[in-house]
């Protein structure tokens, strides 16, 4: 089946009949630069395709790629600041789970998603919170997970089931 309409004109339908019916709608398309200038910020969209257990590793690596590549961006272009860990925390959890509902935030009324992390390894008792999950996120990986929690209910890994 061929579609006579060009890509604008085919997400512009797709975004009329999302607000007509309020449906959610993802864009695959940050892959290049003049992608990156008309559509949002997604450095994780690839992995969205996965199945089974979440890469945890993988998505914390993507946040770190997201805040160097902005930095990379405002080498070359000062007038904006490059992101920063709160803003792409923000953008992988309430901004990006905002697409699946209530999920992303430790908010009142929100579903229960959730790691639990050991980060003793890492020496968290000399820095503050946001300090240790900046510290997570750049050096720790999955052997710090304890626990998996969605929607309230604990995800055991296949061995533990």
């Amino acid at each position: 089946m061929t579609n006579s309409l060009r890509e604008p004109e085919l997400l512009k339908t797709c975004g009329e009949l999302a607000g007509k019916y309020g449906l959610p709608v993802q864009s695959h398309l940050s892959e290049n630069v003049s992608e990156i200038e008309w559509v949002a910020h997604c450095p994780t969209s690839n992995f969205n395709l996965s199945s089974g257990i979440a890469p945890v590793r993988s998505f914390l690596d993507e946040v770190v790629y997201a805040i160097q590549v902005s930095k990379m961006h405002y080498q070359m272009d000062h007038s904006k600041a490059f992101l920063t860990l709160p803003e792409v925390f923000w953008i992988a959890t309430k901004s990006a789970g905002s697409f699946f509902g209530k999920v992303g935030s430790f908010e009142p009324g929100y579903d229960f998603d959730a790691l639990v992390i050991d980060d003793e390894i890492l020496h968290p008792d000399e820095y503050s919170l946001p300090h240790r999950l900046e510290r997570y996120i750049y050096l720790g990986d999955d052997r710090q997970i304890v626990h998996r929690f969605c929607r309230g209910q604990e995800v055991l890994e296949p061995a533990e089931k």
